[in-house]
């Protein structure tokens, strides 16, 4: 293992490698100010980044906000706040005006002893990631934050400054041909899902189902989802995680789709607390809160239930009356006809986007006889299997490419991606030069101070 989280790193290090604590790097002060208190002064600003993209956004202006620091161009930004959590951003060099930062970002200034990108790439590996996630403070969702100290327990393996040069070059070549591949597998999957929702377009205007009503006397009614239900509305219940306690469902169960019903945890209960909230086969369960305005709301079907499962705060659900066949409101619900009512009606607070029981109880859907309804779903099966099997496959492969990377990153944060070189001066030597470098300049800073008056004599007193 080339990190150490908590405690020292368990591998041999390469030759000229040293151990370094990330928190010994990071800027331990923020430099917090007020730029509405410079009202003519024109600044660059790096917002929090959008968790959708993992980007700020870069304005530049007077009097933006308040509460900002200072940054400086090739400065590493790392989020510290939910649900953008971790994702990392290198200033740029944009222009000359002053570089200020939102402080929830935490910031690693430029360093003599690391190479930026290096740096970079080391926080946006999955461990780094996960450690930082996993020891967040506060109580939970868009209230948690990574403590800045978390950094003083994570140690990584410095290499030689050359050789953090030659790992960065060969990344970002492994990297490159991966996003080709990564941007090609995008774009087929993404006019596949616009085929897809033509398709369930075209079935919910009652398309296909044209000649079967030629000559009868048929009904398709627009219905608000209130006159659908079998039951109430019911929000699940929010759960800490305890070992052996009864299950509760995670929220990456829902894929648009087929509840995943093995996507559980163990939660704070047990089964008398949580039986209000146990699924049945045939629940419509509903995601009331996503960071992605197009990932809110989406709503899949519980299968078979072979073992007790409840479902939590992050999810809504939905127990169908008579009226409607389930599979014909899965399909329409994850269609643009309704995708549209609920993205117009999600509010956003703290970068989480949620809708509630009010809202859904009044989006509306196209409800024919159920005759049409279960003809729908067989043509819909018909057209659509293909589709959703190609969608899946290349869902597979982007992940795949996703595992690579890390892989790639495991490699050369170990010493495996490129050659080493015997001439590079070891890292140990240039932290100890950069130190010494350091103690000598502060003290040169320390005698140039001027003189103070101690508090109890009033003599001057020299440093």
């Amino acid at each position: 293992m080339t990190f150490g989280f908590g405690k020292p790193i368990e591998i041999d290090l390469p030759r000229g490698w040293y151990p370094l604590s990330l928190g010994s790097i990071r800027r331990e002060h923020s430099d917090s100010f007020n730029p509405s208190q410079r009202p003519n002064e024109i600044f660059e600003l790096y917002s929090v980044p959008s968790h959708e993209t993992g980007k700020p956004e870069i304005v530049r202006g007077s009097a933006i906000g308040s509460n900002k620091q200072f940054v400086c161009p090739s400065d590493i930004l790392i989020s510290r706040i939910n649900p953008r959590l971790n994702r990392t951003w290198v200033v740029g060099d944009f222009s000359a005006y002053p570089k200020i930062a939102s402080t929830e970002w935490l910031v690693f200034p430029v360093n003599e002893s690391i190479h930026s990108r290096f740096l970079g790439l080391i926080l946006s590996d999955a461990r780094v990631r996960d450690y930082l996630a996993h020891n967040a403070s506060g109580v939970g969702g868009s209230l948690m934050r990574a403590r800045p100290g978390l950094f003083d327990s994570i140690t990584i393996a410095l290499p030689p400054r050359n050789e953090q040069r030659r790992i960065v070059a060969k990344i970002e070549e492994l990297f490159s041909e991966l996003d080709k591949g990564v941007e090609a597998l995008t774009t087929a999957r993404e006019q596949l899902k616009a085929y897809r929702q033509s398709v369930l377009v075209h079935a919910f205007k009652g398309k296909f189902t044209e000649d079967s009503r030629r000559g009868k006397a048929t009904l398709w009614r627009t219905l608000p989802v209130s006159e659908l239900l079998g039951a109430p509305l019911c929000n699940g219940h929010s759960v800490k995680d305890r070992t052996g306690g009864f299950p509760v469902l995670r929220l990456t169960a829902l894929k648009n789709g087929p509840i995943d019903l093995n996507e559980s945890k163990e939660g704070a209960w047990d089964r008398n607390d949580a039986l209000q909230y146990l699924v049945k086969s045939g629940d419509f369960l509903v995601a009331r809160g996503n960071g992605s305005k197009q990932l809110v709301g989406i709503g899949g079907i519980v299968g078979e239930v072979r073992k007790e499962v409840a479902f939590p705060d992050t999810m809504i659900r939905l127990r169908l009356g008579p009226n409607v066949d389930h599979r014909y409101f899965a399909y329409c619900w994850n269609s643009r006809i309704v995708r549209q009512q609920i993205e117009r009606d999600a509010r956003t607070t703290a970068g989480i986007y949620k809708i509630n029981q009010d809202h859904i109880s009044k989006f509306v859907l196209p409800v024919p006889l159920m005759d049409e309804q279960k003809e729908i779903v067989r043509i819909l099966d018909e057209r659509l299997d293909c589709t959703d099997f190609s969608i899946r496959q290349i869902d597979a492969e982007i992940a795949r490419a996703n595992a690579l990377r890390q892989s790639i990153l495991k490699q050369a944060f170990s010493g495996q991606l490129v050659a080493q070189d015997p001439s590079d001066e070891p890292a140990s030597v240039l932290l100890e030069r950069i130190r010494k470098e350091r103690e000598t300049d502060n003290k040169k800073a320390v005698a140039k101070k001027p003189g103070r008056k101690t508090k109890n004599t009033g003599k001057r007193a020299t440093a």
